[in-house]
C-alpha cells in the first residue's frame, strides 16, 4: 500500500519456441523484481493517489522477439552502465538473453519521461 505500483502488458510475442520462452520467463521476472525494488524505492515520497506504473512491451517479427520493460520511476543514473553492474539479478538477465539465447540487452534512463527501460531482443531459436 506505500509504493501501489499497477502494471500493463502491451503487444505479442505469438507462439515461442519453449526453449526461448522459459527464458525469457526467467529474465521478465528478474527484470520485474529489479524494477519494483529500485525504480520504486520505499523511501520515494509517493504524492497522494500516484500509482507507478511498469509497462511490459511484447513485439515480434519473423527473426526476433522484443520485450521492453520500462517504468515511471526514479530512473537510472544519467551515467549508468548495465556492463558493470554486478548483481545476482542483472548477471541472470545477461547470462539468459545474451549468453544462452544470444540476444541483446540494453538497460537505460528514459529520453521520453521519468524512470528507465531495459530493451531485450532476442532471435527466434529453430525447435
Amino acid at each position: 500500500p506505500e509504493r501501489p505500483i499497477r502494471f500493463e502488458v502491451h503487444g505479442d510475442a505469438g507462439l515461442v519456441p519453449s526453449d526461448v520462452v522459459t527464458r525469457l520467463a526467467v529474465v521478465l521476472n528478474e527484470l520485474l523484481q529489479n524494477t519494483v525494488d529500485h525504480a520504486f524505492p520505499a523511501d520515494l515520497p509517493f504524492a497522494e493517489g500516484r500509482v507507478g506504473l511498469v509497462e511490459i512491451l511484447l513485439s515480434r517479427d519473423a527473426e526476433h522477439i522484443r520485450m521492453t520493460v520500462r517504468d515511471d520511476g526514479v530512473g537510472v543514473p544519467d551515467d549508468f552502465d548495465s556492463s558493470s553492474q554486478g548483481g545476482l539479478g542483472v548477471s541472470i538477465i545477461r547470462a539468459l538473453a545474451t549468453s544462452e539465447l544470444g540476444g541483446e540487452i540494453i538497460m537505460r534512463r528514459r529520453s521520453d519521461s521519468a524512470g528507465s527501460e531495459v530493451l531485450v531482443e532476442v532471435p527466434l531459436l529453430d525447435d
